[in-house]
């Protein structure tokens, strides 16, 4: 190129003249739009080291047709705007782009740190969080995981409003998107429900399983007045559990409190105690919606199954249970506990093993000074001691009164103690004598209605003086009934 150059410089030193085609001024014009084409558009989006080799051979491409047309034909093509426009347009344009790529590179990390931050927010829980964050990414593969992974999260920690409006924003962004019209579904009773008790909604399919706590719920066992009752399993040693909760929903902020305290009261007195007529008390906890206690998994039934009088256990099998039930007591109030609310619901009888298992330390009581209070009323009005029901103070001969109201439920197939109303059932315990468990079944042991006119006094001085004691009277019963059961069948 710079052997051309010279001659044509020369040339025109020397004076020599060119001349310009008609077709030049078109052809300059045509190339000054396309290197204004190729500065505007190309060179922003070719590296900076391929886009200066392509602009420099252009550069070169052009003075070399300028000085070949020049020496060989004696033409000047008149390119001098067109190398400008390309010496000062391949810089300019490349300066231009710079606020656009730093944008973009910033976007970029950007997008790359919320996803980082949304992926530390689920593997700690912090889903509801986790998801406003990915919000304002763009929708790609790995936001729409994280995404799915937090509605999956949130419902099954029963948190369904959050858990649907983080599967409505997967439906909308992408169709179709794994099982979400699934999940949507599921989700669909969970918001319509009605019962406040319902602490957790259970899908049917293939679905996650929910949570409470670290356990797994697995199906509903059962349903009190103040919560729910769940079959779980423990995910980290694969153990059966049964869950009791208390949904938190059903009261207002007075009520809430006293039964959160009732329910951490459970635990406390419950986890103090080991003994094999004893449900074990695993672990307590408390979420945004529910407290719940995890405790071993009795199999059987309540006795309140076997209360119907065409349901009754054998007498001397019914004397047994109830005396299992009584060494627990007395374990029990050994430890300083009293139950306060022994009824058949809260006694598990497995037929099969024969064992037996009192549950719900609910309105249980620590007796320490320090928590004493007279004048409430805790329990279940037809099962409680007259001392419960005026005020007065409440020891372990109160479970024993509890326990012989319980007896009788399972020997005769009804209470002995009856009302309309509260009141009604009060002034029942208090001052009637009920019916002789022989009145109501003539063919039940003697003893068996001295054991339990003993357990129903009145007064706590004349019942009972421990549940031991009544624990070895019910052997004695058991053993006869059972000898003179075998001798009838």
């Amino acid at each position: 190129l710079a052997d051309g150059l010279a001659p044509a410089v020369a040339a025109l030193l020397e004076g020599q003249t060119a001349h310009t085609p008609y077709w030049a001024a078109a052809s300059g014009t045509g190339l000054v739009l396309v290197l204004a084409l190729y500065a505007a558009f190309l060179v922003p989006r070719l590296g900076l080291v391929v886009g200066g080799l392509l602009s420099l051979l252009l550069l070169l491409g052009i003075v070399g047709a300028e000085a070949g047309a020049y020496l060989k034909y004696g033409i000047w093509l008149g390119f001098t705007p067109a190398l400008a426009l390309l010496v000062a347009g391949h810089p300019l344009a490349l300066l231009a782009r710079l606020p656009g790529r730093r944008l973009h590179r910033l976007s970029t990390e950007r997008e790359h740190a919320l996803r980082r931050l949304a992926a530390y927010q689920v593997d700690h829980g912090d889903h509801e969080d986790a998801f406003n964050t990915l919000r304002r990414c763009a929708p790609g593969e790995e936001v729409l995981e994280l995404v799915y992974r937090c509605g999956t999260a949130l419902a099954r920690r029963r948190q369904y409003e959050q858990a649907k409006a983080v599967f409505e924003w997967l439906q909308a962004r992408r169709p179709g998107y794994r099982d979400v019209k699934s999940h949507l579904q599921s989700l669909q009773p969970a918001r319509s429900a009605a019962d406040p008790g319902q602490t957790v909604v259970i899908a049917e399919g293939e679905l996650a399983r929910p949570l409470i706590g670290r356990y797994e719920v697995v199906r509903e066992l059962g349903r009190g007045a103040t919560g729910v009752v769940y079959l779980g399993r423990d995910p980290k040693i694969g153990r059966e559990v049964a869950i009791k909760t208390l949904a938190f929903s059903q009261f207002d902020a007075e009520e809430l409190e006293t039964f959160k305290t009732r329910f951490a009261r459970e635990a406390e007195a419950a986890g103090r105690l080991s003994h094999p007529n004893i449900v074990t008390v695993y672990d307590v906890g408390e979420e945004a919606d529910l407290a719940f206690i995890a405790m071993d998994y009795a199999a059987g039934r309540t006795l309140a199954a076997f209360t119907g009088q065409r349901d009754m256990l054998p007498v001397g099998e019914a004397l047994q249970v109830i005396a299992e039930v009584a060494d627990a007591l007395d374990y029990a109030h050994g430890e300083g506990i009293v139950h306060r609310d022994i009824k058949p619901a809260n006694i598990i009888y497995d037929t099969d093993s024969g064992r037996v298992k009192v549950t719900d330390f609910g309105i249980a009581r620590v007796m320490d000074s320090s928590r004493t209070r007279t004048g409430s009323i805790v329990g279940t009005p037809s099962y409680m001691a007259p001392e419960q029901l005026t005020g007065d103070t409440v020891d372990g001969r109160s479970d024993i009164f509890s326990l012989g109201v319980t007896l009788y439920q399972l020997v005769t197939g009804e209470v002995p103690f009856r009302g309309e109303n509260l009141a009604g059932i009060a002034y029942q315990i208090t001052t009637a004598k009920p019916k002789g468990v022989r009145t109501v079944r003539p063919e039940l042991p003697a003893a068996v209605a001295r054991i339990v006119n003993r357990a129903l006094q009145k007064s706590p001085e004349k019942r009972y003086h421990s549940a031991g004691e009544m624990a070895d009277a019910l052997r004695k019963a058991a053993s006869r009934a059972r000898r003179s059961e075998a001798t009838a069948g």
